[in-house]
């Protein structure tokens, strides 16, 4: 009967959980045909590239189930944007605990969203994120088709001088070579210009400052997308500590009595997202420091009466994974 109970708890409850789920933003879509449709987008916490969204009209409309065979472009007002694309993407593993024995160039046609993370007048910059890894793509004034900039890490071999062979881990950074060529075909060029490219990782944050800079754009275009993924949170409270005291040790004998404090508190941390634009799912690390003060008087045998105050800075470390469901009604 309980078991019987439970099921149906669980098929009622299911309902609500997938409503919960929503989260419709302002959009649009462009189909295929180039028409551009408005209305609300279901902006979810993707871990990769989505390969399809949930689209709606207006409010009130049941949500079409939009796939990449059917845009060929959205974009979640002010926060997400993404673009058809049909072409080769590479598939070589660049994750350090999986490399190939060589140097591997294989790669799939496929046709994916990729995501916008800056579009400018001389160079826009992509990312697709699938199950495997991270690429970016730039396109550029003289060339709409986005191209993926290199990135490979292979394991291979070197002979040392007693002609002994050692696997050595070796990283091929195509991408240097692509943008200080974007930089002379825009005539852009110049010392300044090549040191960031040679310092470059292979990351988001980098890369922006790469195209920024072809762009001729300040930096804040950069940071501002790159620090979205952070944020810096304090608070303040009060905190009550209790100190107990073993019933049958000495200071119990002696009257040590148990203590309550009420003192203030602060909190303060950093924030991180898994994705900044939803900002539901996010890992949460800081501290606090407090205070946690008893003051009391016990009776030795020897000595008839001691004070015994207690002071105690307390900073305790906070971690905590939070995923922050919005309601039904969270449209806007």
């Amino acid at each position: 009967m309980k078991q019987l109970l439970w099921v149906f708890f669980v098929i009622l409850l299911t309902p609500l959980f997938t409503t919960a789920q929503s989260n419709y933003k302002p959009g649009y879509v462009i189909t295929l045909n180039s028409d551009t449709i408005r209305g609300f987008i279901d902006l979810r916490e993707w871990s990769g590239n989505p390969k399809a969204i949930r689209f709606k009209r207006s409010v009130s409309e049941s949500a079409v189930n939009y796939t990449i065979q059917h845009i060929r472009a959205f974009e979640v007002a002010g926060l997400e944007s993404y673009v058809r694309y049909i072409g080769p993407i590479s598939i070589d593993n660049t994750n350090i605990n999986r490399l190939s024995d060589y140097r591997d160039t294989s790669f799939k046609s496929d046709t994916v969203f990729l995501k916008v993370l800056q579009k400018g007048p001389n160079i826009s910059l992509f990312s697709y994120t699938d199950y495997l890894k991270t690429r970016f793509f730039i396109t550029d004034k003289f060339n709409t088709t986005p191209l993926e900039l290199i990135y490979r890490v292979y394991n291979g071999s070197s002979v040392t001088d007693d002609s002994r062979s050692n696997v050595t881990v070796k990283t091929e950074e195509g991408y240097k070579r692509q943008l200080l060529k974007e930089a002379d075909q825009l005539g852009l060029m110049d010392e300044n210009l090549s040191l960031h490219v040679q310092r470059a990782q292979y990351d988001m944050v980098d890369l922006l400052k790469i195209t920024s800079i072809l762009n001729k754009l300040n930096s804040s275009s950069y940071k501002s997308v790159s620090q979205k993924f952070i944020d810096i949170y304090f608070g303040a409270g009060v905190e009550a500590t209790s100190n107990t005291v073993d019933k049958g040790s000495e200071f119990a004998k002696s009257g040590v009595k148990p203590n309550t404090s009420i003192l203030p508190a602060i909190d303060a941390g950093l924030i991180f997202y898994g994705n900044p634009s939803t900002k539901r799912l996010f890992f949460k690390f800081g501290f606090s420091v407090a205070e946690n003060q008893f003051n009391s008087s016990y009776t030795l045998m020897y000595l008839s009466l001691i004070n015994l105050p207690n002071w105690l800075l307390v900073l305790p470390l906070n971690c905590a994974i939070i995923f922050i469901m919005p309601r039904a009604s969270n449209f806007i």
